[in-house]
């Protein structure tokens, strides 16, 4: 699944949803996680396209169970996606963890993991930002203090144009005016986001990601608009004209080659 077809079905998921039943059946949507899992297969798509095996992918493409769980420095997690490294690489070998817990896969094996976590925001760009960034931020910590080589990847899926609420709950489809922020806030995100980005250091910088794809996605355009040039979102007056904030660094095309030549460097092969 491309990401273009991706966002056109998350599109149709979102407003049929708000046509049957409005806002209370859009948030149940969301959180059945429908939407978002359309996201984690274009990520695979992208993975098995750059010529990873799919019977290392997890969950396995057009599935949504099987999700790898591994533990990092603290906590574990279900990872979105997450590719294994090959039988004959590396065996699993159980570990004792933070307070005594057990770790069945061990930090050698989670090391290996390539590991790429997906979230999405369809409310207003600037509403729980500082919540949102410090649950990324500590993702990426939890994770590298325990198992410094290990390749993160993070997509982030921001609803530039926010689905009108009051119309959402007459079951009208409709879009929240832009305000004069927009512009502002844009710029944050891509400026924070960049500072998560691009982690090339098994030494420092653990609450770096070795590659962020930001998507900033228009919804309200019949096929969603994907922003991933500076040029497109100055013409459409999403960034100012003056702005040195750039999305060249944080596109979705980039993320899977970015996060394969970083695993190369590590370990001297791909997963």
């Amino acid at each position: 699944m491309t990401l273009s077809t991706a966002v056109l079905q998350f599109k149709a998921l979102i407003e049929n949803a708000i046509l049957l039943g409005g806002t209370e059946a859009k948030n149940n949507l969301i959180r059945s996680s429908r939407p978002i899992n359309l996201i984690h297969e274009a990520v695979k798509t992208k993975l098995i396209g750059a010529g990873i095996n799919p019977i290392q992918v997890r969950p396995a493409i057009n599935q949504t169970t099987g999700e790898l769980e591994v533990w990092g420095f603290l906590k574990k997690k279900k990872q979105d996606v997450a590719v294994v490294p090959k039988a004959n690489v590396i065996a699993p070998m159980p570990q004792q963890v933070v307070l005594g817990k057990r770790d069945p896969l061990g930090s050698n094996f989670t090391e290996r993991v390539l590991s790429v976590n997906v979230r999405s925001q369809l409310s207003s760009a600037a509403k729980n930002f500082d919540t949102l960034y410090e649950r990324t931020f500590a993702e990426a910590v939890n994770f590298h203090e325990r198992c410094p080589m290990m390749v993160l990847g993070e997509v982030y899926m921001i609803a530039i144009r926010e689905y009108d609420s009051n119309a959402a709950n007459r079951r009208q489809i409709a879009f929240r005016p832009l305000n004069n922020k927009i512009q502002a806030h844009v710029e944050k995100y891509i400026n924070y986001f960049e500072m998560l980005n691009n982690r090339t250091s098994t030494s420092s910088d653990s609450h770096k990601y070795e590659r962020v794809a930001l998507l900033l996605v228009d919804f309200s355009v019949v096929d969603p608009k994907i922003y991933d040039t500076d040029a497109d979102l100055k013409a459409d007056g999403f960034l100012s004209a003056g702005s040195s904030a750039s999305i060249s660094n944080l596109t979705f095309n980039s993320l899977v080659p970015n996060l394969l030549s970083a695993y190369h460097a590590r370990f001297g092969t791909n997963p």
